[in-house]
């Protein structure tokens, strides 16, 4: 029908997804090898290649156009002299076209020259030369409704799936599956026939709290999910097969809370928004409650924590009744650690690494008193001879 109507909008004639590509492929195949013909018609009787009402840009154009340009190049061929099996390259069916019109001027020529004495010798030499894809008796589908097969001996037709033969050899007709028994519908279903195929439908709905699915099995509705329960505020919906039931919610106790399922779960206080502990605790949750544990700084060596046991504040090493240092030293607190410094009149000893007195009447004689200089631990004293004082500043004599 596509040959009439010069387009593939036909209806499907299968709800089978398969025979619908063959149908169209089949389509599409006829059209072009009607506008083929076309073509080369135009080579052959006009020798040109002018477009059907000056269309040049639709599919039918392109096709015509092409196989009438293949057409040409076949009789320019043999007008020249050359062979028609020579290959230009141009794909299958422009080669097929361009053989079959080069065949066909040749035989013309032949017959004009040679007349009619040479008809047997033509014949011959055209069923030697004639492409087998001309003579192919399932061009177009052939006398076939459906699939066709040419063995060379004798053209065999076939159905697509779905279908049998009918007794002319040529036509299908649908097979019922629900009456030969090959459908593959389960107990409870009932076999509906289709084009090419059958489907299988549900004897009966799948009852209350079910839906039936697309693979036509039957699901629980979870009603409680959806939200289409008619359960009270204070009661939780629960979803059981085919329907569900209403939960009384529980008074829970203090630091409890009841979650989806209507149980008492504790409640983690250390997780709330605001925080249950002052600043230096840490929360730690219970079993309905929690408590809040004083956080303790872990002072580093020089330093030790406040009264309020808050912070860490520097150790005074230095302070009484502590003395970290030797004699003669005196002790000087820093953060964290102090220092020992040797008193006024002693000095650091590198070698002994301790403080020593300093001698000041060895190490400044006549210089610190006025008669006699006696030395003392980390000082010195003066005095006088007999018959003087010591004057006011504890160094000349009167």
């Amino acid at each position: 029908m596509a040959t009439h109507q010069k387009d593939c909008s036909l209806p499907y004639a299968t709800e089978s997804k398969e025979c619908r590509m063959v149908q169209e492929q089949c389509c599409h195949s006829q059209l072009e090898e009607l506008h083929c013909a076309t073509g080369i018609s135009l080579a052959n009787e006009q020798d040109r290649c002018a477009t059907p009402h000056g269309d040049n840009t639709s599919l039918e154009a392109t096709f015509v156009k092409r196989c009438c340009h293949c057409c040409l190049l076949g009789r320019a061929a043999q007008a020249q002299g050359q062979s028609c099996e020579y290959s230009l390259m141009v794909g299958y069916q422009c080669g097929q076209v361009f053989r079959a019109c080069c065949v066909k001027s040749q035989e013309t020529r032949d017959l004009d020259v040679g007349g009619l004495q040479e008809t047997d010798k033509i014949i011959d030499v055209q069923e030697e030369q004639e492409d087998p894809y001309l003579n192919d008796r399932c061009r177009g589908g052939g006398p076939c409704k459906q699939q066709c097969r040419d063995t060379g001996d004798e053209v065999v037709c076939s159905c697509f799936v779905g279908y049998q033969l009918l007794s002319d050899g040529v036509s299908c007709e649908d097979v019922n599956e629900c009456i030969t028994g090959s459908h593959s519908c389960r107990l409870g279903e009932s076999c509906i026939n289709t084009v090419g195929s059958f489907r299988c439908q549900r004897d009966s709905s799948c009852g209350t709290g079910y839906e039936l699915t697309e693979d036509n099995s039957c699901k629980d509705i979870d009603e409680c999910e959806s939200g289409i329960h008619n359960c009270l505020p204070d009661f939780i919906c629960q979803n059981t097969l085919g329907s569900f039931r209403c939960r009384p919610k529980l008074q829970c106790k203090s630091g409890f809370i009841q979650d989806a399922l209507g149980n008492c779960i504790d409640i983690n206080e250390c997780l709330s928004i605001s925080a249950p502990c002052p600043i230096g605790h840490t929360c730690i949750n219970t079993e309905g409650s929690y408590t809040c544990q004083k956080n303790v700084p872990n002072c580093g060596r020089g330093y030790h924590l406040n009264e309020e046991g808050t912070r860490c504040v520097d150790v005074d090493e230095c302070a009484p009744p502590a003395e970290p240092c030797g004699k003669g030293h005196r002790c000087v607190n820093s953060p964290g650690s102090f220092r020992c410094e040797c008193k006024t009149g002693y000095y650091f000893d590198g070698i002994s690494r301790m403080c020593v007195d300093v001698n000041e009447c060895q190490r400044y004689p006549g210089r610190l008193c006025g008669h006699k200089c006696e030395n003392t631990l980390g000082s010195y004293l003066c005095s006088c001879s007999v018959g003087f004082r010591l004057s006011v500043d504890g160094r000349s004599c009167e």
